[in-house]
């Protein structure tokens, strides 16, 4: 946003903010980060004892930011922690009704639940996934100069490229680790699973957040370089493991990604698949 010259807003959202009106507070109170003297109707509106009914509240919020003459972007981040769908059916107003000056961006770990391919094929929404946000070998040397306190020499870069597969979070705590312990002659890139940074992450973000029976499938499936449907049954000693699964994964951003066209054949990130290896021989 900065290199664009563009004002923008962020708001990192998380399951508290599935109320109605608190998201709608978040959200007012994100936009007057930029511009102060906005939302005064629909902040009096919401605070109405017997609450507006939600085609009022869609009304006013867009009528509102109609209103701002200048191009702003608010990223709304982590959408994938709201599931109240009155709040889905107050955002599909913005695409339903694009206003002129008004960017809205959907950070999330899995699609959001709206019209996205008939967004796409009006060409009113653009979908950046993991693999558009890889860092290539010329922009990880790029990063890891201005994050480190010395210039990176190319083994290093290598290392830290073909570690985090160009995963930006992964290179953050890489060179996280690399200011706080150094580099080890062995492991230039100091990017092993043992890494309490990754681990924790890894852990916290990913793991911890998916159910027993996913969580059983991505430990015991680690142990293959690759693997499908059925080769994942076999590993649990289950009578399927079915494809839509694998696939979901996949759009969930869980560090898995397909190998072929036909979407059979997946694979986990190194990283993650270490981390899971670890986990299961613990």
């Amino acid at each position: 946003m900065e290199q664009s010259f563009c004002p923008g807003a962020w708001l990192s959202l998380d399951e508290g903010d599935n109320e109605l009106f608190v998201f709608i507070g978040y959200f007012v109170a994100a936009i007057q980060t930029v511009f102060p003297n906005f939302g005064a109707q629909i902040s009096a509106l919401t605070q109405n004892v017997t609450g507006p009914s939600l085609p009022t509240v869609s009304n006013y919020l867009l009528y509102e930011i109609d209103q701002i003459e200048q191009d702003f972007v608010l990223v709304l981040d982590d959408f994938q922690a709201i599931t109240n769908t009155d709040i889905h059916e107050i955002l599909w107003g913005f695409f339903r009704y694009p206003l002129p000056h008004f960017h809205l961006v959907l950070v999330s770990r899995h699609k959001p639940p709206l019209q996205i391919l008939k967004l796409q094929a009006q060409s009113r929404l653009g979908e950046l996934r993991a693999n558009d946000l890889r860092f290539s070998e010329t922009e990880v040397a790029a990063f890891a100069e201005k994050a480190l306190p010395f210039l990176p020499d190319a083994a290093t870069i290598k290392s830290l490229a073909e570690k985090t597969e160009g995963w930006p979070v992964g290179l953050r705590l890489a060179t996280i680790a690399i200011r706080r312990w150094g580099l080890d002659e062995h492991q230039p890139a100091v990017l092993q699973v043992d890494n309490q940074y990754i681990v924790e992450y890894l852990i916290n973000e990913v793991l911890v957040r998916q159910a027993a029976s996913i969580r059983m499938l991505l430990l015991k499936t680690s142990i293959l370089d690759r693997f499908t449907a059925p080769l994942c049954a076999a590993i649990l000693n289950s009578e399927a493991v079915e494809q839509k699964i694998l696939l979901q994964l996949e759009r969930e951003g869980m560090f898995i990604e397909s190998l072929d066209n036909r979407r059979e054949w997946f694979r986990y990130h190194q990283l993650f698949r270490e981390l899971l290896y670890e986990q299961l021989t613990e």
